[in-house]
């Protein structure tokens, strides 16, 4: 019944305290007995936290089958206030309560997360029976216990429910996207070669990142990297982004050579995620990417450079702020000159005056300005 009643209600909810002159009798007690029904379930999750080892799974149970779904009904972020962490359960659902559901829901679904990823082995049991509900034909209720169950399986990083969520990727194309993300949550390095495999241009390449992260580059992202499809390499370089694998190093010189401005912006950012020493021999090659005749590799390069404090992007920093603020218009956004002047006090330790305003207006740089950082570009040039 709540359950069905819940559409009708969040608006009021959260709109109007409760109980409020304009709302009819009626409808105030309904929302009342809303908010009780959510400050009971609130006090369950909340009691987890301290709940003896026999009652934890019945807990941890309820709160993934009526807590959560509750709660994720409405997107609503809140601050937390650390003070309430000293309240009892039900003294914070009463204070959370006061200023309103959304505050109710938002920290009920904060604890539930934190409880499946503390306690998640607790759960395997039945989440892989509610994962192996998964047919080809699903109400709409089924659907939604099934997405439940892929998101919460993803968070728990059990690695016993990996073979359940891949059944569910290869058997459900309509929870394909749900399953591929639950995946990478679980952070199975087996999802590597699934996920890689998968589709004509390497689709899951963002969670691939995520999965490479520190860890060697898997053979069947880095031999995409030779892939004959420029759409392809340029994803595999970026998943391997953060992975720091040495290995990686001797794929670079064909990337920088490549003809897709793409595959050359990604090869940047994958050399200067490489170790010190495969980095150095990286360098005189990124060096010259810095003239690359696309802006957008040109800007890749000296962001990198930027942030390593080396000065031989001096340079090209100083012909790509003289671009942007050619191009810029003044009298609306400029963005892009913002984040050209915060490289250049990156790289220099100082804007040397470029970056002026008046009240709310950014005014174009002085000659002046432009004359020292051209100054300290030519000293740098000279030590090299």
């Amino acid at each position: 019944m709540l359950t069905q009643m819940w559409p009708v209600l969040a608006a009021s909810l959260l709109i109007a305290p409760l109980g409020s002159a304009q709302e009819e009798p009626a409808k105030a007690a309904e929302d009342k007995a809303r908010l009780e029904a959510l400050k009971a379930l609130y006090v369950s999750v909340a009691e987890l936290e301290t709940a003896p080892a026999e009652r934890r799974q019945e807990l941890l149970e309820a709160a993934y089958e009526k807590a959560y779904p509750e709660a994720v009904k409405i997107k609503w972020h809140c601050a937390w206030h650390p003070s309430f962490q000293t309240l009892s359960p039900k003294e914070r659902a009463e204070k959370l309560a006061e200023l309103g559901v959304g505050y109710l829901t938002h920290d009920m679904e904060r604890q539930c997360e934190e409880q499946f990823k503390t306690h998640g082995g607790l759960l395997v049991p039945r989440l892989k029976k509610d994962l192996a509900g998964a047919r080809l034909q699903l109400t709409r209720a089924d659907q939604d216990k099934l997405q439940l169950a892929i998101q919460v399986a993803g968070m728990t990083r059990q690695a016993a429910l990996w073979e359940d969520l891949v059944k569910v990727f290869k058997e459900q194309p309509g929870l394909r996207s749900q399953a591929a993300y639950a995946l990478r949550d679980l952070g199975d390095t087996r999802s590597i070669p699934l996920l890689a495999a998968d589709g004509k241009e390497f689709e899951w390449f963002e969670l691939l990142r995520t999965l490479s992260r520190k860890r060697p580059a898997a053979p069947e992202v880095r031999a995409l990297l030779r892939s004959d499809s420029e759409t392809v390499r340029w994803r595999a370089a970026y998943a391997l982004a953060e992975s720091g694998d040495p290995i990686l190093a001797a794929e670079l010189p064909a990337l920088f050579q490549a003809g897709s401005t793409m595959v050359r912006q990604h090869a940047v950012a994958l050399a200067f995620s490489m170790p010190e020493k495969e980095f150095q021999a990286l360098r005189p090659k990124l060096v010259e990417l810095l003239e690359d005749k696309e802006p957008s590799v040109r800007r890749e390069a000296v962001r990198h450079f930027v942030w390593r404090k080396d000065p031989a992007c001096g340079a090209a920093l100083l012909d790509l702020a003289r671009a942007t603020a050619k191009e810029a218009r003044w009298d609306r956004g400029v963005n892009e000159w913002v984040f050209i002047v915060n490289d250049i006090k990156s790289l220099c330790d100082t804007d040397f005056g470029l970056y002026k305003q008046e009240g709310t207006n950014t005014l174009p740089p002085e000659d002046e300005a432009w004359a020292k950082f051209e100054a300290w570009v030519k000293e740098a040039n000279a030590k090299k």
